[in-house]
């Protein structure tokens, strides 16, 4: 039998179990929240944000390796991809230059406060987005220089979707890198130390596991590509990122039928107006 691994906790200095909800495993020793809502819990859109960008990191630049891809600006005071991550990218056809990636993290800068909408009229929260980042990133390069967060170099390969708690959750296979060998479960469990600069573990929204040599993550809807549900013909996602146009395509936002409109600051992101 395969290692099986999931780590759900709320936004806390310690972790622990989100208020008013019941932590419990199953047979296969997978940890669960019985409280939705508190899983899914989205302050700011903070949690939703960092859970997309990485399925948008797996997506695009195939891995997790964030002290290679990412880096922290201090003159802008923001995360930014690193000179690293768009070979990576180059080298998927469909993700050239990282579109997915970039977009969310000029949700640092571009999108003012309250422009930005999630599930539940939850606003985006520039600021709190920008010192969330610099906090987990912070630990991030903290654990990496200590030894205590081990690199294996892999290649992340989309699997499927399905629905998730708070989402649509993507699922992923693990190989070592530049190899069609599978990782062993063991490896692949250490990919959580990679996802130190998201919130692992203390962001919920992330709800990361792996399973044998698989791992996911279940970011909000329409913040990563083709990760939208559909209400009839509308998209139900307040915000779209899509490198298909989705100007004047109807959307469903919080129970309300309107139409995408192009933000004014990336070419990718619709918002629905």
């Amino acid at each position: 039998m395969g290692l099986v691994l999931a780590s759900v906790a709320l936004l806390g200095a310690c972790g622990g179990s989100p208020p008013g909800a019941e932590i419990e495993s199953d047979d296969d020793g997978v940890v669960f929240g019985k409280s939705e809502e508190a899983l899914c819990q989205n302050n700011g859109g903070v949690n939703g944000v960092l859970a997309a960008i990485a399925v948008s990191a797996a997506n695009e630049m195939r891995r997790w390796l964030p002290t290679r891809d990412f880096q922290w600006n201090s003159g802008t005071g923001m995360l930014e991809l690193s000179p690293y991550a768009l070979p990576r990218c180059r080298d998927n056809a469909a993700t050239l230059g990282c579109p997915n990636t970039k977009a969310l993290l000029d949700m640092q800068q571009y999108a003012a406060n309250g422009n930005v909408t999630f599930p539940g009229n939850v606003k985006l929260d520039s600021g709190a987005l920008r010192w969330t980042l610099n906090t987990y990133w912070d630990s991030q390069v903290a654990c990496n220089a200590a030894g205590n967060c081990p690199v294996d170099y892999h290649d992340l390969k989309f699997h499927h979707t399905e629905t998730g708690p708070c989402g649509t959750r993507y699922f992923y296979d693990a190989f070592e890198m530049n190899t069609t060998n599978r990782l062993t479960a063991e490896h692949a469990a250490r990919f959580s130390n990679q996802l130190l600069f998201l919130g692992h573990p203390t962001n919920p929204f992330l709800a990361y596991s792996v399973q044998y040599d698989r791992a996911s993550v279940d970011p909000t809807y329409g913040l990563d590509s083709d990760g939208s549900t559909s209400t009839g013909s509308c998209s139900a996602a307040c915000t779209m990122i899509s490198t298909t146009s989705r100007a004047g395509a109807c959307c469903s936002c919080n129970g309300v039928t309107k139409r995408y409109v192009r933000s004014a600051w990336s070419p990718v992101t619709y918002l629905c107006q």
